[in-house]
């Protein structure tokens, strides 16, 4: 079969699609014939050799796909099936094998290429929001980087949840389209006090939970904004800046602050990514979420190109691979 395989950590040059032999199919897997491959930063930094769990080499990257089954050693799914899937690498290929608790079936209405470009940013954002920051209905939620990847998908699982969703965004015309995902407050900060606003719309109590999609600067913003016994989720750090902070700074506020690693939840507790997936499509199927086709949908043969764009940061939107 044919697949993307880095040869050499941390060169793009050597990502080359080759021809390798299929394993023989063991007990509890499920082989997919890819149809669409999510692209995710962390693909690059796979390639790159600065993911924090590195594969060993020759591997191929990647953590999302769809497409359908074709050999199944599975009493839950059968050759025809169309799934999705997640991983902790090994997507970029014609057909991979995936252990079935890591599956999930694709509901007719949603496509290929909707598909696999639901895992990584709606299973973080559920995960996150949900499982480890325990997000209930009618708290305050609030998320810096919500434009982006996973915040978007934040602000629609929040939306979903019945959270009173605060987005922080920079420009004008992103708010017709965090309006759309189901916001309910907006805070420009390049031209507002993020923390007195925040401070405003809880009627000073603070907010419930915070998604930090940034770090840097905006972390410390999120730390004066917490409510008494809030919690602040640190997804990310898109500014390219790590925050630093003490116990203290939790303690004084009685507050937590939660990590999530969505990547580790597909390796040692993939039972609940699945469980994840199948609200998702019970919310989509009620009309409470919206899986937009990805911005970007490019043949699996562009692969090295995607990453090299990536690398140079001129890659926009969602990017899928199809075959």
């Amino acid at each position: 079969m044919k697949s993307w395989q880095i040869l050499e950590s941390g060169n793009l040059e050597q990502f080359k699609l080759q021809d390798i032999q299929q394993d023989k199919l063991s007990k509890g897997k499920v082989r997919v014939r890819v149809r669409a491959i999510g692209v995710n930063p962390a693909d690059l930094m796979q390639a790159m050799g600065t993911h924090q769990n590195p594969p060993p080499i020759p591997f191929s990257p990647g953590f999302e796909i769809s497409g359908e089954v074709s050999e199944s050693h599975s009493e839950i799914y059968k050759e025809g099936d169309r799934v999705m899937a997640s991983m902790d690498f090994g997507a970029y290929q014609e057909y991979v094998d995936v252990s079935e608790n890591l599956l999930e079936i694709i509901p007719e209405t949603v496509s290929f290429t909707q598909a696999s470009a639901i895992p990584i940013a709606y299973g973080t954002a559920y995960i996150s929001m949900l499982h480890r920051g325990n997000l209930k209905s009618g708290e305050s939620l609030m998320i810096f980087g919500a434009t982006g990847g996973v915040g978007s998908r934040t602000v629609e699982i929040g939306a979903a949840k019945g959270a009173h969703v605060i987005a922080i965004y920079s420009k004008a015309e992103e708010m017709d389209y965090l309006k759309s995902l189901g916001a309910d407050e907006y805070i420009n900060y390049k031209t507002e006090e993020i923390i007195a606003r925040a401070k405003e719309i809880t009627a000073g109590k603070g907010v419930d939970v915070i998604a930090d999609l940034v770090g840097g600067d905006m972390f410390q913003k999120a730390l004066e904004s917490v409510a008494w016994e809030g919690r602040i989720l640190p997804i990310g750090a898109a500014s390219g800046e790590i925050p630093q902070l003490t116990s203290l700074d939790m303690l004084v506020r009685n507050a937590s602050l939660v990590g999530t690693d969505f990547a580790a939840y597909i390796v040692n507790k993939p039972k609940i990514v699945r469980k994840a997936f199948q609200k998702l499509f019970k919310w989509h199927a009620k009309g409470r979420l919206n899986f937009p086709e990805p911005n970007n949908i490019l043949p699996f043969e562009d692969a090295r190109s995607v990453f090299q764009k990536m690398s140079e940061r001129s890659l926009k939107g969602k990017t899928v691979l199809t075959l």
